[in-house]
């Protein structure tokens, strides 16, 4: 047995070690019939031919075909070179079976059709790359693109190399529901961009593989802490599946359960006050594209969705716009994997911002943000909107939960954070996600909160990290007292480890001026105990330290004065920022140090906008 893999052995021990931990006694024996269906399933052999022999229509729907267009202003016309996740793939050819499974990082092939889709391990091969890039190839989004710039002719040769390297259920890109979800979107938007021509020529391949498809979602539904914006995904597609191919074997269940799962998600993803639940905002936003395009096809079909599901989707719609600064860009709170469903630019940016656009079109509201505290009580989040003649200050606070489910699988150990922008530049920053599989420890280190605009105690999370998708231990967050301009929150993540509550206040002093005041509150359980507060500043930010304060100057040349106001001296080092996904810099942090001695103030510091 060779040393690579005993330790891939040993890193898959632990991991299934630490998910058992999190799961329930119903998730166990779910997992339990799942591995024995598992098992079954690898020993037969399906092929294309096995599906898509029925009758009736093909559906495309005019209404969706129109949204599309009416969407449609930059597409990327398919070239020799790809750049996907920050990542250029060597010249490939689309039509060649070849690049369906090439690592364009290490070089390397994943498993291809010689393997059963779930004994392909993508989570401890630490030595293939992250699988996220081969699979975001695989959402086939560039057959989207080439739709909406009305190149037709090269997507059948396209879709024939995947469906010939790619089997039904063999190797790595059946391994995962949400992706399986992401292609069936991407080919009914190709139908729906299409001509009556070029469908008629997809129309006997469309249906194998949109059933294919349909019945490995539904055979394989992510569900319990899995739960999450994968389920949805996959609810989605086998909605859109279900309406699209009426004769097939199923459809009208399929449509019907589907639909009912999607009324019952969006009030599980979307917390009361509209708060996506899994604590990022543009996981938060890849959801709601998802029923967006459902509620679309139900309208469009006569069968809306209920009253609820439209007002959870307007809730949704309405704090994600809160949290935007006034270029349409949001805080990176939480995991950022750059996952879009309609993809026509293949480096289109501003997702959320697209994302709350056309939601609003679809649900009648153009509203701007209006000025003001904004307490979202169910989510944990406090946002400030600031006028300023330089634009709008925007404060956000976070007093919420990790994360999603038992496992939080998109959230950081950032309980108490801020994040802070001015007019249409960031100042106060999240460090990123970076990678996810192959991230190893900068998995961790971008999770962690030592990184996180927080107190930090010894060095230590506030959560405690127990896989790159899973936390041994959650922080909790409660609010503590909250007035017209100020709120105070806690968390007990250092409790039971060093015996004492972070407690955090931040309070709106007069328009564009903040004070944010941290306490220790209880006894250590040992000595010394050393914090840091720090706060991650945007790159291109310029920071002058003069005694106590620390003078801000963004690249546009708006300023902003950080200013101790406790016996304690501005430090200021370079940490590692990750400003999309397989990107990786440096920027500055501002960090106050200290070692608690009983005091329960720890520090104080007044945020002011210098006006121009």
């Amino acid at each position: 047995m060779s040393q690579e893999y005993r330790g891939a052995l040993f890193r898959s021990f632990v991991w299934y070690a630490h998910r058992l931990g999190r799961m329930s006694l119903p998730e166990v024996a779910h997992r339990l019939r799942e591995q024995a269906r598992k098992a079954i399933d690898s020993r037969k052999r399906w092929e294309w031919e096995s599906f898509g022999r029925f009758g009736g229509p093909l559906q495309v729907w005019p209404r969706l075909g129109a949204f599309m267009v009416s969407e449609i202003s930059e597409v990327s016309e398919p070239t020799g070179s790809l750049k996907l996740l920050g990542q250029e793939w060597p010249p490939c050819d689309l039509a060649d079976r070849s690049i369906w499974h090439l690592d364009p990082v290490t070089g390397k092939r994943w498993a291809g059709s010689e393997t059963f889709a779930f004994s392909a391990s993508y989570r401890h091969a630490t030595n293939m790359g992250d699988v996220k890039f081969v699979w975001e190839l695989n959402r086939l989004q560039s057959l989207q693109a080439a739709a909406a710039a009305g190149i037709f002719a090269i997507l059948s040769a396209q879709l024939d190399s995947w469906m010939d390297a790619n089997p039904p259920f063999r190797g790595i890109n059946w391994a995962s529901g949400i992706e399986a979800a992401s292609r069936v979107m991407s080919l009914l938007a190709v139908l729906a961009l299409a001509d009556e021509e070029a469908r008629a020529a997809l129309d006997m391949r469309a249906r194998a593989f949109l059933e294919a498809h349909a019945f490995w979602i539904a055979r394989y539904p992510s569900l319990y802490s899995s739960a999450n914006n994968h389920r949805v995904a996959e609810l989605a597609a086998l909605f859109l599946v279900g309406h699209a191919l009426p004769g097939m074997r199923g459809a009208g269940r399929m449509a019907r359960e589907s639909r009912q799962g999607l009324e019952q998600e969006i009030l599980r993803q979307y917390l009361a006050d509209g708060v996506g639940a899994e604590q990022s905002p543009t996981y938060a936003a890849y959801s709601l594209e998802w029923f967006l395009l459902a509620a679309i096809v139900a309208e469009a079909i006569g069968a809306d969705f209920s009253a609820a599901y439209r007002e959870r989707m307007r809730l949704a719609t309405e704090h994600l716009k809160y949290l935007m600064d006034d270029a349409g860009c949001v805080p990176q709170i939480g995991d950022d994997d750059e996952g879009r469903v309609l993809r026509f630019n293949l480096s289109a940016n501003r997702y959320v911002a697209s994302v709350v656009r056309r939601a609003g079109k679809w649900l009648g509201d153009d509203s701007q943000p209006a000025s003001g505290v904004f307490v979202y009580p169910d989510g944990g989040y406090t946002i400030i909107r600031s006028p300023s003649g330089q634009g709008t200050l925007v404060t956000v606070f976070d007093h919420g939960p990790l994360g999603f489910l038992s496992i939080a699988a998109h959230g950081h150990a950032d309980a108490l954070s801020l994040w802070l922008s001015w007019g249409d530049e960031p100042i106060l920053v999240d460090a990123g996600t970076y990678l996810y599989h192959a991230g190893a420890a900068w998995r961790d280190r971008f999770r962690g909160t030592s990184v996180h605009n927080t107190v930090t105690l010894d060095g230590a999370d506030q959560s405690i990290i127990a896989g790159p998708f899973n936390w041994s231990h959650h922080a909790r967050t409660r609010v503590v007292e909250r007035s017209a301009d100020s709120v105070t929150a806690e968390h007990d993540g250092y409790r039971s480890r060093y015996g004492v509550v972070h407690r955090r206040s931040v309070t709106r002093e007069k328009e564009g001026v903040l004070v944010v005041e941290d306490h220790l509150l209880g006894k250590a359980k040992r000595t010394p105990l050393n914090w840091q507060v720090g706060f991650t500043l945007a790159p291109g930010v310029d920071v002058q330290i003069e005694g106590r304060k620390a003078l801000i100057t963004t690249p546009a040349g708006r300023k902003l004065t950080a200013e101790i106001e406790t016996d304690a001296q501005w430090k200021v080092e370079k940490t590692g920022y990750s400003p999309g996904f397989n990107q990786l810099t440096e920027t500055l942090r501002l960090e106050i140090r200290g070692t608690f001695s009983g005091d329960p103030l720890v520090g104080r510091v007044r945020l002011a906008m210098n006006p121009a």
